[in-house]
């Protein structure tokens, strides 16, 4: 998912032959339009009456190594091929993405500002998909696709079923796209957590008993990562303490089914801004001063799990304690460091006092996520902090 840049000096010329014979494969199709990548100029459709939007697919689809077919099938199913399709909700183009999602993956993506703009739409939709598609393996991207990851979440964690809309749209989509795959596949840990099949039944997710505890040991493990803490005085004998897990909240917005553009097509001038708010939390006990250090991940995907505004098992001195700033309050997970800084400083706007906010990396697969956390608070605002993101 990472652009391709390469160096200057004794590789500028090979890189100018490799974009002049990369143009000439593709039929004249990619050029470069000022700052964005590859976009042409023209809106036409590249290709022949039988595959107009062909070219541009396979462009996408090398770019961000999602087959061709998933594409394809995406688009079918949100626009049947229409590059000025506006759902009610106000999804746009031939992937129908929303305006505040769109704008988050041109920024990434480095792709131009009008999204009805064919190349760029279909740019747009494949790196989403690809985005879904690490986070929990096929067919569950494609629930995420459209109804948000989130909703998803809701549906492997949260006893929550999903609407049926968006049963019926992984059933149409999810058998005609069974046979390709990526070259580089999501870890098989992500395909296992979020394995739902493309029937998917109503109500809340069903499974064995012993699948459920696996699947929430795997989310509840703690991130390849060491978490600081303010210290706080060791008492004598240190009580057993676990842990709140972080809760990896993507927030990116839902993109519904195509079945729902609007009759009369029209592009939108002057987009309303976007984005999903936060609604979930846990606030991370302060540590003692001697406490272990965090337990490494065994590598797996840690999905999302209920808010918690205090430690599970908090530790009697803690507790007891209502002021100090040991206190932070974990947001959780998120598919850029921009929305995780975004929510990071969000949350710490409200927060007030001497609150800092912690953005790390952590490394997932071929991909990276975020995790951001608000620290520096007292067990007051710690827990009001969570609160007020339940509430949004």
């Amino acid at each position: 998912m990472r652009g391709f840049r390469l160096g200057y000096g004794r590789f500028l010329v090979f890189g100018l032959l490799l974009a002049v014979l990369s143009a000439c494969a593709d039929g004249g199709a990619r050029h470069a339009n000022g700052p964005f990548y590859n976009r042409p100029d023209s809106t036409s459709p590249p290709g022949p009456p039988n595959d107009p939007w062909g070219p541009w697919i396979r462009d996408a689809s090398r770019r961000f190594d999602v087959p061709d077919l998933w594409i394809r099938e995406v688009m079918r199913q949100e626009s049947g091929g229409r590059a000025s399709a506006t759902s009610r909700v106000g999804a746009m183009g031939l992937m129908q993405v929303m305006p505040g999602t769109y704008r988050e993956l041109a920024q990434r993506y480095n792709l131009g500002p009008d999204p009805y703009h064919p190349y760029d739409n279909l740019q747009a939709g494949a790196a989403y998909i690809r985005e879904m598609y690490q986070l929990y393996g096929s067919p569950a991207f494609l629930a995420a696709y459209n109804a948000g990851p989130r909703r998803l979440e809701d549906y492997l964690w949260g006893s929550r079923g999903l609407p049926d809309e968006t049963r019926n749209y992984v059933a149409r989509i999810g058998p005609r796209i069974a046979s390709a795959a990526p070259a580089r596949r999501a870890p098989a840990e992500v395909y296992a957590a979020a394995d739902i099949g493309t029937n998917i039944p109503r109500g809340p997710r069903r499974m064995d008993g012993g699948t459920m505890l696996a699947l929430r040991e795997q989310r509840n493990a703690a991130p390849s990562m060491q978490v600081a803490q303010a210290a706080a005085p060791a008492p004598a004998a240190p009580p057993s303490t676990q842990v709140a897990s972080l809760n990896p909240v993507v927030r990116m917005d839902p993109i519904p089914d195509g079945s729902t553009y609007s009759a009369t097509e029209r592009r939108r001038a002057g987009l309303d801004a976007g984005g999903t708010a936060l609604n979930q939390a846990s606030v991370a006990p302060p540590a003692p001063r001697q406490a272990p250090a965090a337990v490494p991940s065994r590598g797996g995907m840690s999905l999302i799990g209920s808010a918690n505004a205090a430690p599970a098992r908090p530790a009697p001195v803690a507790a007891a304690a209502g002021g100090g700033n040991g206190w932070s309050v974990n947001l959780g997970r998120f598919a850029s460091e921009n929305l995780a800084r975004s929510a990071a400083s969000s949350a710490r706007s409200g927060a007030g006092g001497n609150a800092q906010t912690e953005v790390v990396r952590i490394a997932q697969g071929n991909s990276n996520v975020f995790t951001a956390r608000v620290r520096g608070l007292s067990r007051a605002q710690a827990e009001q902090a969570c609160q007020r993101l339940r509430a949004t």
